[in-house]
C-alpha cells in the first residue's frame, strides 16, 4: 500500500536535510541536542561508523528508518543475549568459588544479590517512539 503523501511531496530533499535551519523537535521531548536534527542524525551515526548515503530521496531515508530500526531491535537482542550469559557464568563462579571463610561468603552473597538484579533488568524491555514516517491506508475527510 502506498504512502499517502508521496503524491504532494515536491520539494527538494536533500536541500531540506542539507538547511542549516534546526526542526524543533524537543518540545515533544523526542531530541535533546540544539542544532540541525539531520546534522546531529549524521554526527550519531558516524559515532559507530556508518554514514548516511540516503540524502537525496526521502524514500530511500524512510526506507533506512525502517532498516535502523530493525538493526537495532536486533543488535540489543545480542547485546542482550551476551551480558545474561556473562552474567550467568559469574553466578557460577561464585557457586564454585570457596565461601568457608565468612568474609568471602557475606560477599559472595553480595555479589549474588547484584547478579541476580542485573539479570532482573535484563529482562526488562525498552522502546522508542519515532516520528511517523508514512500515512498507509485510506486518508479522507471524514
Amino acid at each position: 500500500m502506498p504512502d499517502a503523501a508521496t503524491d504532494y511531496i515536491i520539494g527538494d530533499f536533500t536541500a531540506f536535510t542539507m538547511s542549516d535551519d534546526v526542526i524543533d523537535l524537543e518540545e515533544r521531548g523526542l531530541f535533546d541536542a540544539p542544532g540541525p536534527a539531520w546534522a546531529r542524525a549524521e554526527e550519531l551515526l558516524a559515532e559507530i561508523g556508518v554514514t548516511i548515503g540516503w540524502r537525496s530521496d526521502w524514500k530511500d531515508a524512510e526506507r533506512a528508518v525502517e532498516n535502523l530500526a530493525e538493526a537495532a531491535s536486533l543488535i540489543a537482542a545480542v547485546v542482550n543475549a551476551f551480558k545474561w550469559q556473562e552474567i550467568n557464568a559469574a553466578i557460577e563462579r561464585l557457586k564454585d568459588a570457596d565461601l568457608t571463610d565468612p568474609a568471602a561468603k557475606a560477599t559472595a552473597l553480595r555479589e549474588a544479590v547484584k547478579l541476580d538484579a542485573i539479570k532482573r533488568g535484563l529482562t526488562k524491555r525498552t522502546r522508542r517512539d519515532f516520528e511517523a514516517t508514512s500515512v498507509k491506508g485510506e486518508v479522507g475527510l471524514d
